[in-house]
């Protein structure tokens, strides 16, 4: 079984849960992605390459499923669910086709709205990937979805919520006395960060441990401020 994906870095915790899954119900898997090969999922055989901007990012849609060695292929993008799904249509003779499973994990239209850089020319081709990747992941073999509400349509469609694995987490320890917040994800503004960090201040007796990607400059020196309790 073969994840690739265009947008995602092997560091990713939805695809570091999916591999763990597979792996524990016995299965082979390779993983095609962005960053760093050793931040991949252990168990996995991992190759990654390096983020180049759009149009690398396309290349690698098209690109990376040719490259798969997996008899069932799992995209984790829009883009690489419609890569995917082109390649499947061309290889002949039909008997040979790979099983194409879509992971949409996002609401895609929606997160658009939310993203700075979706202007212009960006964002029109941005929203071509995003609806070429709503018509690869309906007629995919399987559709896995992140909630209820993403692409009801589908004929052949899974719910796996974004819930923590919990073999990833370390055994409880005591209670700390003092109530403590942890948020593990994107920190952007559209994901909230600014609005934990005002209810923080409201809060003064809680803490709060922010882990992940900073993705915006701005932003990163709006927290880099706050964070130092400048105004």
């Amino acid at each position: 079984m073969t994840i690739v994906t265009s947008g995602h870095d092997a560091a990713d915790a939805r695809l570091h849960r999916e591999v763990a899954s597979l792996i524990r119900h016995g299965l082979d898997v390779e993983v095609l992605a962005l960053g760093k090969a050793e931040e991949g999922p252990e168990g996995a055989t991992v190759i990654t390459w390096p983020r180049r901007g759009p149009f690398g990012r396309a290349f690698h849609a098209l690109a990376l499923p040719w490259r798969a060695r997996g008899r069932v292929v799992i995209a984790l993008d829009p883009d690489s669910s419609f890569g995917t799904w082109l390649q499947s249509c061309m290889v002949l003779p039909r008997s040979r086709r790979r099983r194409i499973v879509s992971d949409v994990h996002e609401d895609y239209s929606a997160l658009l709205c939310d993203r700075a850089w979706a202007r212009g020319l960006a964002g029109l081709l941005a929203r071509v990937w995003s609806r070429l990747g709503i018509f690869a992941a309906t007629r995919s073999d399987l559709t896995v979805v992140a909630d209820e509400h993403i692409l009801p349509a589908a004929p052949r469609r899974i719910v796996l919520r974004n819930l923590p694995d919990l073999t990833f987490l370390p055994e409880p320890s005591e209670r700390e006395s003092d109530p403590r917040a942890l948020y593990v994800g994107d920190l952007r503004r559209s994901r909230g960060l600014f609005m934990m960090l005002e209810a923080l201040q409201s809060a003064p007796e809680w803490s709060l441990d922010l882990v992940g990607p900073v993705n915006d400059t701005s932003e990163d020196s709006a927290l880099t401020r706050l964070l130092a309790g400048d105004p």
